[in-house]
């Protein structure tokens, strides 16, 4: 086991009226803390990096923030939906991915290391029992390469299960 000294993390939102902090802006201070304290012995804990944006420019700024952070010798865990930052494992061997499990369209909070998940957003949506209208409406939507990048995941995911499933029987 290791042991970190500072345990940093961004969990969470800052946003105030009163202080004039967007979503964004409460996330862009602590990242500025982040920043400031991280080092050898650091833990950066850190959920939707980049997020409450524009999201070009918001996974822009998370992926600038990851590396400046890996280059002070810190570990870093992060949540995200961006496909970007998601690519990273497959670009920089700093960097590895992996995904929450889902099944029938809900989690069961287990970790899927080496798997790019997708956010099973429309699921969600379905599940709380949003108006079918409506999530037809986001299906028409969704660009073909969103669909097709959903529709392979669960593919692999699938094809993962019955794997899992084989080599159990075995």
């Amino acid at each position: 086991v290791d042991f970190f000294d500072p345990v940093l993390a961004d969990i969470g939102d800052l946003q105030s009226v009163d202080e004039d902090l967007s979503t964004f802006s409460g996330h862009m201070l602590v990242c500025r803390e982040v920043l400031k304290y991280s080092g050898k012995n650091a833990l950066v804990l850190m959920d939707e990096l980049g997020s409450g944006t524009d999201p070009n420019q918001g996974v822009a700024i998370a992926q600038a923030i990851l590396e400046a952070i890996l280059d002070t010798g810190s570990r870093v865990a992060i949540t995200t939906h961006y496909l970007q930052l998601k690519q990273l494992a497959a670009l920089d061997n700093r960097f590895s991915v992996g995904a929450m499990e889902f099944i029938n369209g809900r989690p069961t909070y287990k970790l899927l290391p080496g798997i790019v998940g997708e956010s099973f957003a429309l699921s969600v949506a379905e599940r709380l029992n949003l108006p079918r209208h409506v999530i037809q409406r986001a299906e028409e939507l969704m660009d073909s390469e969103t669909k097709q990048m959903g529709d392979l995941i669960r593919k692999m995911d699938h094809q993962a299960a019955e794997l899992q499933k084989k080599l159990q029987e075995v």
